[in-house]
């Protein structure tokens, strides 16, 4: 037998040691049950498994040192369980591991050094744990990388002026990373969402730079909601933020026309227009200037009230940003398209 899927059943009680038999195993899927007790050692062991899969089940214990050592493992998946312990050494062992879900167990120690040493690496999820230490510089780096969520745990550490080529999406909130980001937060061109809240970062040697980082990603999220696309589109070569800001500096576009087709209706236009413009002030490049938090909100309740920051033709794209918002950071010609973000 080479696969056994019996994921999405309402299977109780333990995982048979008889797995470890079937040599020529090689995916083993039992998710989403409500199997518990421990991995058995000699699953640990099979010489063909490339993924396993034990996600959502109440299944406890600590997770054999031997997983990925004996075998080319690909997927790791143990998210959802009350596993102890460390994650496993080995994981990347023979260099095929792709993704680890491991998020939402009270797993401690630090994350396994081999993993910054694994290129073939697409997403880690930790997050909703109790791991600790710093983050290597060959993960944080790793070439291949779309997706690193740490949050809720208690990591240490500074942050890298370097991120990995290919990230997307980095999420480290609610830890104990501290210390300087530089300026050259503007050039993680490729990162779509950054959380980071709740750590002791400063931005520029002074200020708290978590707000301005939650308002990126909120932006991102209103950009979505009315444009129905996704933050970053495999079909795009930019991410939505870059489209966003680019459409809305070409000459001769209507902000109608990048609104969501499904929702877009005519008595809701001013509203959805100042919410794509407000999306767009929140993504600028520099952290410093995009607008706090208590800003939105007075936006987005200007939003609401005025239909619009300052009224206007929404076809004809000629309504401004309020001047109570945009002071330097924001400007606009007499059509309404943004000149520059400063």
């Amino acid at each position: 037998m080479e696969e056994f899927d019996l994921s999405e059943n309402n299977m109780t009680g333990t995982i048979p040691d008889d797995f470890g038999t079937l040599t020529e195993l090689s995916v083993l899927s039992l998710f989403s049950n409500q199997l518990s007790g421990e991995i058995p050692e000699s699953i640990s062991r099979l010489p063909s498994l490339t993924f396993l899969t034990l996600s959502n089940n109440n299944l406890s214990g600590t997770l054999s040192p031997d997983l990925g050592q004996y075998s080319i493992l690909q997927g790791f998946e143990v998210a959802q369980n009350h596993f102890t312990g460390k994650l496993p050494e080995y994981l990347c062992a023979n260099g095929g591991l792709i993704g680890i879900a491991a998020y939402d167990n009270n797993l401690s120690g630090e994350l396994p050094n081999s993993l910054g040493n694994c290129s073939s690496l697409l997403i880690v999820r930790v997050n909703g744990n109790r791991l600790s230490g710093s983050i290597s510089a060959g993960l944080w780096t790793s070439t291949n990388l779309t997706l690193l969520m740490l949050s809720d745990n208690f990591f240490t550490g500074q942050l890298p002026r370097t991120l990995a080529p290919s990230l997307l999406r980095l999420e480290i909130s609610n830890n104990k990373f501290s210390g300087e980001i530089s300026t050259g937060l503007s050039s993680w061109k490729h990162l779509t969402v950054f959380s980071a809240s709740n750590n002791l970062l400063l931005y520029a040697g002074t200020s708290r730079v978590n707000e301005k980082i939650d308002v990126y990603s909120f932006g991102v999220v209103l950009l979505e909601l009315v444009t129905g696309r996704k933050a970053n589109d495999e079909n795009e070569d930019r991410c939505l933020a870059d489209w966003a800001f680019q459409y809305y500096n070409q000459k001769g576009n209507h902000l109608v026309d990048a609104l969501d087709e499904k929702i877009k209706e005519p008595h809701y236009l001013n509203v959805m227009t100042c919410v794509f413009k407000l999306g767009i002030f929140c993504t600028g490049p520099f952290p410093t200037n995009r607008p706090s938090m208590k800003e939105v909100l007075q936006i987005l309740l200007n939003c609401s009230h005025k239909s619009g920051f300052g009224g206007g033709n929404v076809g004809s794209d000629s309504s401004d940003f309020s001047n109570d918002f945009r002071q330097g950071s924001i400007l606009e010609g007499e059509d309404g398209s943004l000149l520059s973000i400063v």
